[in-house]
């Protein structure tokens, strides 16, 4: 599964790790594009310092939760990606790019993503339980 900065952030901030680390023990692989990574961090260290907590620390767990993709993985998509959003969600085009080169889901509680003919989570549903199917992965060559 693809995953956004938004629940990065909201896990490293303490309202959602358990659900990563759920996910991982059921043998889902969670991929994060480097720009969604980017802006994670930057969130988390914002957020981190005004509550007084090194974002370093808070930030640490998401080196062994989660496989950040460098863009040239996903480049290629960005065309086709940017047309598939509005003009609200350009920024998000990474996210979509990788789910296109890869097939898998994504992982967001932006509602600008919904709709645009990929497979969309938000937290809310994760916490609710997925059905099981079987999506390919990156490591898949698929």
């Amino acid at each position: 599964m693809i995953v956004d900065a938004n629940p990065i952030v909201t896990a490293c901030l303490g309202r959602s790790q358990y659900l990563f680390d759920s996910l991982i023990a059921e043998g889902e692989d969670l991929y994060v594009p480097e720009h969604q990574m980017r802006e994670a961090w930057l969130i988390t260290a914002r957020e981190g310092r005004a509550r007084g907590r090194d974002p370093d620390q808070i930030f640490s767990w998401t080196s062994r939760a989660l496989m950040t993709i460098p863009a040239e993985t996903y480049l290629a998509f960005e065309e086709e990606a940017r047309g598939r959003l509005g003009s609200g969600g350009q920024r998000d085009w990474p996210l979509v790019a990788l789910a296109l080169a890869s097939g898998d889901a994504i992982w967001t509680n932006d509602v600008d993503l919904f709709g645009i003919g990929i497979a969309v989570w938000n937290t809310h549903n994760i916490r609710r339980g997925r059905p099981t199917v079987p999506t390919p992965s990156i490591n898949s060559g698929k």
